[in-house]
Formats: structure tokens, C-alpha cells, sequence
């Protein structure tokens, strides 16, 4: 009898588990990704519109972010979500007003934090600090840093971190994902996390290619260290968002931003409870 009833909920699980795969899938082609053409074409139409906004409302500001998609090789390779990417992180800056900003994975995005910080500066007084990291210093110094101005580097401390992966064990809902994070992240209290790196891609990481794509976790090792790191705002990234949904306990606060295709986080170490992590 009492195998049975093991087995009988096995069943249950694995069936809960298929179903939940299956909405997934849908969720995903509903609201995620650009194989629905209602989303492509709104998310074309949001770029275009805010393209057009940062031209006209921060020319200085598109200068700089045409200068580093040039020096990246991306000025002609869609670059409309790069221009209303600056757009939407000035705007959140220029509101939230962070004091302490992590970035993960440098780019367009650190310029346009950076031009936050200076704006709410010199309107308030408040000195902010974004720290940048990345992996790659030959790209940084090349693509990033040669073209970056120095009328913004008061506002950026830079950080170069080789990169590594674990796999993430929660034993309360026993679900288990791996995750690329930065070996030499900066502990620090932060008010305000933007996750663009790193690279995800499962190419880069043979240990996980059976498994499929990992999901970027330094907000989960913050968590898990108790660090207590705040609001994140992770880009594009819907696996990491969707296994982080998986993989934390309780109720967390999670809000998705259709157009900019970005995912604003709100947990704390209360919601990583019985979440391990193991080297790979």
C-alpha cells in the first residue's frame, strides 16, 4: 500500500510538472516571445517611439550610446532596442534615484546609468556610483572604455571577474537549475541591480549542454549570502526569470515590462530558504 501511494504521487508530480511545461510554452508564446507577431510588432513599435524620444529629449546621451554600439559593431544591427534600452534605465535612474548601482555586464546600458547618476547630481546633490562588471577586458578597454566619456567616469567604478557556474538545489520544492554568475562580485548594500550578463549561452558550459540553457545568478548568490541586495532589474533573460520563479520560496515580486522586454525582482533572504548551491 504505501508504494503504491509513493508511486501514485509520483505520477502526480510528473504529471503537475507537464502541465506546468505546457503553460510555460504558452506563457511564452504569448507574452515572451517575438514568434507572436503582436508582440513583435509592439515591441518594433516601442523601440521606434523611444528611439525617436532619446533623440529629440537627450541628444547627448544618444551621442554617447551611438558611440559605443559603433565601437561594438552593432550601430546597424538593430539598434533601435539599445537606444530605447538607454531610454527606459535613464528614466529609472532619474525616478528611483539609486546611491549604490550594480551592473552586470557592461555595454550601452553603463553609459546611460552612468548619465542618470550625473543628472540626479547635479539636481540634487546626491553622488551615486554605478559599479560595472565584466568578464572581458580586451572588450571592455576596446568597446567600452575607449569610447566612454570622461565627464562620466567619476561615476563608474569597473570590475573584471572571470566567470562560473553552479547548479541550484531547492530541497523545498525540489527543482534544480544551473546558473552562470561572476566569481568576484563586489559585496556591497545595493540599491539597484542590472543583470545583462553574463553570457548564458550553454555553448560556453559542456556541463550543462544536456541540461539546456542556464539562467544568470548573481542576484541569487547575494540572496543566498544574505546580502539583502534589493530591487533587480534583469533584461530580456525570460529563462533566468522563469527558473528564479521556480527555484525561490514564498511570495516575491516580480513585474514584467512587455515593450522593454524587462523583469523588475523584489526578493530577500527569506526567499531563498533550503536553495543550495553546488560547483559545476
Amino acid at each position: 500500500m504505501g508504494n503504491f501511494i509513493l508511486m501514485f504521487k509520483s505520477y502526480l508530480a510528473s504529471k503537475r510538472k507537464a502541465l506546468s511545461n505546457r503553460i510555460y510554452k504558452a506563457k511564452s508564446l504569448l507574452f515572451y516571445s517575438n514568434e507572436n507577431p503582436f508582440i513583435r510588432y509592439y515591441r518594433l513599435l516601442y523601440n521606434k517611439i523611444f528611439f525617436k524620444k532619446l533623440q529629440k529629449e537627450e541628444p547627448e546621451l544618444y551621442q554617447h550610446v551611438t558611440a559605443i554600439l559603433r565601437a561594438r559593431g552593432l550601430l546597424y544591427s538593430q539598434p533601435s532596442n539599445k537606444y530605447s534600452d538607454a531610454y527606459f534605465l535613464f528614466h529609472l535612474i532619474c525616478q528611483e534615484r539609486p546611491k549604490l548601482v550594480l551592473e552586470c555586464g557592461a555595454g550601452a546600458s553603463t553609459v546611460a546609468i552612468a548619465y542618470a547618476l550625473r543628472r540626479v547630481h547635479q539636481q540634487s546633490k546626491q553622488a551615486g556610483l554605478l559599479v560595472s562588471i565584466d568578464d572581458n577586458q580586451e572588450y571592455l578597454e576596446r568597446r567600452i572604455l575607449a569610447e566612454f566619456p570622461a565627464s562620466l567616469q567619476q561615476y563608474v567604478e569597473w570590475h573584471i571577474s572571470p566567470v562560473e557556474c553552479f547548479n541550484y538545489v531547492s530541497r523545498r520544492k525540489r527543482v534544480a537549475w544551473p546558473g552562470v554568475c561572476y566569481r568576484f562580485l563586489p559585496r556591497r548594500k545595493y540599491d539597484l541591480i542590472y543583470v545583462d550578463g553574463p553570457a548564458d549561452s550553454p555553448q560556453n558550459w559542456p556541463q550543462v549542454q544536456a541540461i539546456g540553457k542556464p539562467m544568470v545568478s548573481d542576484y541569487l548568490n547575494l540572496l543566498i549570502e544574505g546580502e539583502e541586495p534589493g530591487l533587480m532589474l534583469l533584461d530580456q533573460r525570460i529563462l533566468t526569470r522563469l527558473k528564479m520563479k521556480e527555484l525561490l520560496t514564498g511570495p516575491v515580486k516580480m513585474k514584467y515590462c512587455l515593450g522593454a522586454r524587462k523583469t523588475f525582482i523584489n526578493a530577500d533572504s527569506k526567499n531563498v530558504a533550503g536553495l543550495d548551491r553546488h560547483p559545476l
